[in-house]
């Protein structure tokens, strides 16, 4: 009887927490009650007519008890609950994730350039060495899908310079991402093109 009582008492602290906690008075004003059920802890079986009592941590005092019934239920109403509040400090906590290296939308396939060597030194052309569909050869000429007929675009506005020539004058280091756009509406004028490449600066 006294291993059940041992048990008890520990369930007893943790309901405590949770009746108060969900309470909107101030715990020193709140008088409730302590319900549960004993169960063997070995065959998970109720117990019936087991002693619980309810007693203070600091001195272990008796503050109230009760008999379960023949199904190991227990009530014991009218207890007067208090809690201490504790501080906890906790460490800092650092979130990291990467950005894949091609991200697919619905019109264009983006190019974080942050994910790639290359963008610490040298140009948005050696970024595009890795960049599916697109071909550099060893002269550094740039083709989409097989043509250097492309438009080239920075933050959404045309270079002054056309095809590999304006993306030779991008430095790496400025880029954030390149959207290769192989289907882009009227509104870039894309007759004779194979898409536009947008280069995007950070």
């Amino acid at each position: 009887m006294i291993k059940t009582t041992s048990r008890i008492l520990i369930v007893l602290t943790l309901m405590s927490t949770a009746v108060t906690a969900q309470d909107g008075r101030r715990p020193a004003d709140f008088r409730g009650a302590v319900q549960g059920r004993v169960l063997d802890n070995a065959t998970g079986n109720e117990v019936g007519y087991a002693n619980v009592v309810v007693r203070n941590l600091p001195d272990s005092s008796l503050v109230d008890g009760a008999m379960s019934d023949e199904n190991g239920f227990f009530y014991i109403p009218n207890i007067h609950i208090r809690l201490k509040r504790a501080a906890i400090q906790m460490s800092e906590v650092q979130v990291v994730g990467d950005r894949p290296v091609i991200e697919f939308k619905a019109d264009k396939r983006v190019i974080n350039a942050d994910q790639f060597a290359a963008s610490l030194s040298g140009t948005a052309v050696e970024i595009l060495e890795n960049v599916p569909s697109i071909d550099v050869d060893v002269e550094g000429t740039v083709t989409l899908r097989g043509s250097s007929n492309f438009i080239v675009m920075i933050d959404g506005h045309p270079s002054i310079f056309e095809g590999s020539d304006a993306l030779d004058q991008i430095p790496a280091t400025l880029i954030q991402s390149i959207e290769i756009i192989t289907n882009p509406s009227a509104r870039y004028d894309p007759d004779g093109t194979t898409g536009i490449i947008n280069i995007v600066t950070k």
